[in-house]
């Protein structure tokens, strides 16, 4: 063997012993990577009931379990969110011993930063203390109650047990509230609203029937309302907190309207109240809010304003009339349309339509139409000459006379001279059962030029002529491209344009197409018979 061989085999020989020492070494410093870990507590997920996190010189948090749910009960009692829940659980309860060493005060043990309890469904239970982290690697001390050694576990745990308690406190705060009294106060305004029954009113400013879709938003802001972050009272500048600088209250309860006498002291009952306090930063994102029940004081995004910005018009019911189509006796429609020079001259113009229910007999029912009907036929046809001529355009004319349609039966007479198209009319007082609105306006209006304008008046009877009533509303078209401005008992008023389709145009009852025979002797698109 030669000298270059003898000194690559020694080099070879001193590169794999200097491996094995290094393996060895790294074996000894990290045996959790490498030694079988079993867990530190036997209980399982599902089996366990209750958590109680303890960090020295803080807060005590516990988490109970109530079937399926998590809700914590202190510091404060509230839903609890599960997702959080779940990790902090599993970190806990898959804690895998990696080594075990003597207590001493380099584990930290003895002084703990955390304790731990856990309860199981049955009498299982444990109790650890949670101590310092590891000098290498990313290790934790923990030493189990009755344990005299102290384990070395993955120190993954350590970031679920150091969040705050707010952490895992459920976001969403009334997700099942029943709300049936409402109120919002801002400096120049209070709204209230209640539900004795199954229908909104409102109360104040003005006693009043409310639009049910519009409280609806409202309470669906509050059971969706969401922390954004909760926050300590202490670490918010005093102008800022909702006590300092209110810029709206709202309350809330559950519980149904007192029916107590007018002139009965009122009390509020219990409720919750949310005060909106100030902005967070100078970018305006959040607000702080201030709950009374339970307390807390939460950030949520400041838009959150905007869905409780509401004024009594936006939450006054939008049916402005509700007239019941078989109790209406008459009706007119005046339209007057000011003189135009655009595109093409129009002189001004009024025009009336009335339109009246006839009569019902109860033997006969309703008046016949006032159709004109061919009453003679020529008797005798000569069969030549010019006679014959003649007798066959007589025949012809008749036929065809005879060949028209014939009206359908009406109800109603247009202008007191002939009958009204039953299917308008239906349509229009179906439309005013109930005259629902887009929305209500403050007048008055701006009446830059002269527009179209239409007055409305409807008569009501009771069955025997027992009670009646008239309505009259007006309306105003300011263009196709805008709504109409209606007008009713001082209420001011938006309609879609298309309304004037249905209070214009020719209202006289027309003759209706026959109705084609059906086809015999087969299936029709030329299918055979069966």
């Amino acid at each position: 063997m030669n000298f270059r061989t003898t000194v690559f085999l020694l080099a070879l020989l001193l590169v794999a012993g200097t491996l094995a020492l290094v393996i060895h070494y790294r074996q000894n410093q990290q045996p959790a990577e490498t030694k079988d870990e079993r867990k530190l507590v036997d209980l399982e997920e599902k089996d366990l009931a209750k958590v109680v996190v303890t960090p020295a010189g803080g807060k005590r948090m516990v988490l109970g379990k109530s079937g399926t749910e998590w809700r914590l009960t202190e510091p404060v009692v509230a839903p609890a969110d599960t997702f959080a829940v779940d990790s902090l659980v599993s970190g806990l309860i898959n804690l895998r011993m990696r080594d075990q060493v003597p207590a001493s005060d380099g584990t930290g043990t003895g002084n703990p930063r955390y304790s731990v309890e856990l309860y199981g469904t049955g009498d299982k239970s444990y109790k650890f203390n949670v101590g310092n982290r590891s000098v290498v690697g990313n290790n934790l001390y923990v030493q189990v109650q009755g344990q005299s050694k102290v384990a070395v576990v993955s120190g993954d745990v350590m970031d679920q047990l150091e969040k705050p308690y707010t952490s895992f406190r459920q976001n969403r705060l009334f997700s099942s509230a029943n709300i049936r009294q409402l109120e919002i106060s801002k400096p120049d305004l209070k709204v209230v609203l209640q539900k004795p029954g199954n229908d909104w009113e409102m109360v104040a400013p003005q006693k009043m029937p409310a639009e049910s879709s519009e409280v609806s938003d409202l309470t669906s802001a509050i059971t969706s309302l969401s922390a954004a972050e909760f926050v300590d009272e202490s670490e918010v500048p005093t102008p800022l907190l909702p006590k300092s600088d209110s810029k709206l209250t709202v309350w809330f309860s559950g519980d149904a309207p007192s029916t107590q006498p007018a002139t009965a002291p009122t009390t509020r009952p219990g409720g919750t109240t949310l005060t909106f306090g100030g902005y967070d930063t100078v970018l305006k994102k959040n607000v702080y809010v201030a709950v009374s029940n339970p307390p807390v004081l939460i950030k949520v995004p400041a838009s959150t304003l905007d869905s409780f910005n509401k004024r009594p018009l936006d939450l006054r019911d939008r049916r402005v009339l509700d007239i019941e189509p078989g109790q209406v006796s008459k009706l007119t429609i005046l339209t007057d349309t000011p003189s135009t020079t655009q595109p093409t001259t129009k002189p001004a113009s009024k025009s009336e339509t009335m339109l009246e229910r006839k009569k019902q007999s109860l033997a006969l029912g309703p008046e016949m139409p006032l159709v004109p009907r061919p009453t003679t036929k020529p008797t005798t046809r000569p069969t030549s000459g010019p006679a014959a001529t003649q007798a066959a355009a007589t025949q012809t004319t008749t036929q065809v006379a005879e060949a028209q349609p014939a009206l359908p039966p009406s109800n109603w007479t247009l202008n007191g001279k002939v009958d009204a198209d039953d299917s308008r009319v239906d349509a229009l007082l179906e439309k005013l059962h109930p005259l629902r609105v887009d929305k209500y306006v403050a007048g008055p209006f701006p009446t830059t030029q002269p527009a179209p304008r239409y007055i409305m008046h409807v008569w009501t009877e009771a069955a025997g002529g027992a009670k009646s009533a008239q309505y009259e509303f007006r309306l105003s078209d300011q263009g196709a491209e805008k709504p109409l401005i209606g007008e009713y008992n001082g209420l001011a008023f938006e309609l879609p344009h298309t309304f004037l389709e249905s209070i214009t145009g020719d209202f006289a009852n027309k003759p209706r197409p026959p109705t084609p025979p059906m086809p015999t002797g087969g299936l029709p698109f030329g299918l055979p018979g069966q």
